[in-house]
């Protein structure tokens, strides 16, 4: 196998559904047109392209087919949705799984990487049987099809890559670099402590100082001090099983002045970070045109964009140098990723804006709180 196998050559099918249609093009080239949708296929030297556009059309998924012979005795281990769950495992093949964003075929002599790089437009998950390889698509907003109104995205840029056995964990390293053209990189190791694994909650300020000074005790002269996380607990509302969110604009009883708690922290030795849940917000203010669901915030809509960028803007201000944000692509999809059959999105739903697909709403929120924290760490 070579990097030509994943050329638009050696393509040997792709089928866009749409609306509730699908069209399969055999051999399909660099183009493909149902109604007002147009796919393009762009060959790159180490990859290809896939493009989409429409007009009015509601678009769904896209479905590659290569088609080739897979060796009996290959085994196959694949990403997850939106973290592993103690199951990222080499297995035999089995065509009823299905392998989010990336995979690695093993044989005697080779490790071959399967994947798409960071920041397309679509869900990807892909599938091997003995007869080749399907990656499957998800362009919806929601559970319904995107309507792009003219405008083109990058559904995803497929690479392939082959190694060498001598070291699985550095292929996996070269071919997760491949995947990511803009990494963002730390110069320090991020370690420290969280006081969720005991507190589960129940903490205080006093508790917190607490945990600063045990942890610097650990790390004294160091030249790259520990991180301390506060976790859930401190934020105002009552919590339970069904909330644990904002508002995020002060701290509780317990935690009286965030304002002044980072450089307290700070002075003990160690490095303030902070937890919270920027999507799930109770605050009185927030209409209910604002909201997914009960209490969970739509992404898409500008007036929640520029509420979730002031939230986490201010605690960057506080001085917390880590956010840790939290149930992030639960809030999104009501679903947490092995609970995915395959796909995140179910039931029938959409984002405010229905020109983004779900790929893009996650992506755009990143983006925003990135640029919303400033110099502190996510």
């Amino acid at each position: 196998m070579n990097n030509s196998a994943f050329s638009t050559d050696m393509l040997s099918s792709l089928t866009l559904y749409y609306a509730k249609c699908e069209q399969i093009f055999r051999n399909p080239g660099t183009h493909c047109r149902a109604n007002d949708v147009i796919v393009t296929c762009e060959n790159n030297s180490d990859s290809l392209r896939i493009a989409v556009t429409g007009d009015y059309t509601p678009i769904r998924f896209l479905k590659l087919r290569w088609n080739f012979r897979l060796p009996d005795t290959a085994l196959f281990l694949g990403d997850a949705w939106e973290r592993s769950y103690g199951d990222l495992q080499f297995r035999s093949m089995d065509s009823g799984r299905f392998m989010p964003w990336y995979f690695f075929m093993r044989q005697e002599d080779a490790f071959h990487g399967f994947g798409v790089k960071t920041g397309g437009g679509a869900f990807a998950l892909w599938s091997a049987d003995p007869a080749g390889v399907t990656l499957y698509l998800d362009l919806r907003c929601g559970t319904e099809g995107v309507i792009l109104n003219g405008r083109i995205i990058e559904a995803a840029t497929i690479i392939f890559q082959t190694f060498p056995t001598d070291s699985f964990t550095e292929a996996c390293r070269a071919f997760c670099t491949k995947m990511c053209d803009r990494p963002l990189q730390v110069t320090t190791p991020v370690y420290g402590g969280n006081n969720w694994y005991y507190a589960y909650g129940n903490s205080s300020r006093r508790e917190i100082l607490d945990d600063c000074r045990r942890l610097a005790a650990f790390c004294e002269n160091l030249k790259n001090p520990p991180f301390m996380v506060i976790d859930d607990g401190w934020q105002p509302g009552e919590r339970s099983m069904d909330f644990n969110g904002g508002p995020w604009d002060r701290g509780n009883d317990r935690f009286p002045n965030m304002e002044t708690l980072p450089k307290e922290m700070l002075s003990l030795g160690v490095r303030p970070g902070i937890w919270l849940r920027p999507l799930q917000n109770a605050a009185p203010e927030i209409p209910g045109e604002w909201q997914l669901r009960r209490w969970i915030l739509d992404p898409t809509i500008p007036d929640v964009r520029e509420w979730i960028f002031a939230d986490i803007q201010r605690i960057s201000r506080w001085g917390f140098q880590l956010l840790k944000h939290d149930f992030t692509t639960y809030d999104l999809f009501g679903k947490w990723g092995f609970e995915a059959n395959p796909w995140l999105a179910s039931g029938d739903w959409s984002f405010a804006d229905r020109s983004r697909t779900s790929a893009e709403v996650v992506t755009d929120l990143y983006r925003l709180i990135l640029e919303a924290a400033g110099s502190a760490m996510i």
